[in-house]
């Protein structure tokens, strides 16, 4: 049986490619026995579905205009002024 580690490893892994037959089935197998790697799934599950709630909102508002550089400056200014 896989061990906590490896299993953290593996599920990590499946975020960015699809893991084997086997490596599925270890993991479930796993899961199904231990509560704290089925809650740090539940955790980077609720971590991916966030980070792509936020994506999608941060470009759902790219059409809006960027901040003009003069007032940047300003702004890098005055808190340059107020650290002093």
């Amino acid at each position: 049986m896989l061990s906590c580690k490896e299993v953290s490893r593996l599920v990590s892994m499946s975020l960015h490619e699809d893991l084997t037959f086997r490596q599925r089935m270890g993991v479930r197998l796993h899961l199904m026995m231990c509560r704290a790697c089925a809650r740090f799934l539940g955790q980077i599950k609720f971590l991916q579905h966030v980070s792509r709630m936020l994506h999608d909102k941060v470009h759902e508002h790219s059409h809006l205009p960027a901040l003009p550089m003069e007032a940047r400056n300003r702004i890098h200014r005055l808190i340059e002024e107020n650290k002093k």
